[in-house]
């Protein structure tokens, strides 16, 4: 499909049905590493780029069962 990125990303999701749950991101053109710096966007109340890198983590428990 021409994806030259594909991520996916998970989030606990507090209502029913609760648990874990995931979306996947795909992107054309860039890698999602290549994001903007949070200078560039300004002064932001919760936004950042260290914010936006974490979002992108896997929780260890995830991790281990990818890599298994």
């Amino acid at each position: 499909t021409g994806f030259t990125d594909v991520q996916t990303i998970t989030f606990p999701q507090p209502c029913y049905p609760s648990g874990w749950w995931s979306a996947t991101m795909a992107r054309k053109g860039k890698l999602f590493g290549d994001i903007r710096s949070g200078q560039a966007l300004g002064e932001m109340r919760y936004y950042s780029t260290e914010i936006h890198r974490a979002a992108q983590v896997l929780p260890p428990f995830l991790r281990r069962l990818v890599d298994s």
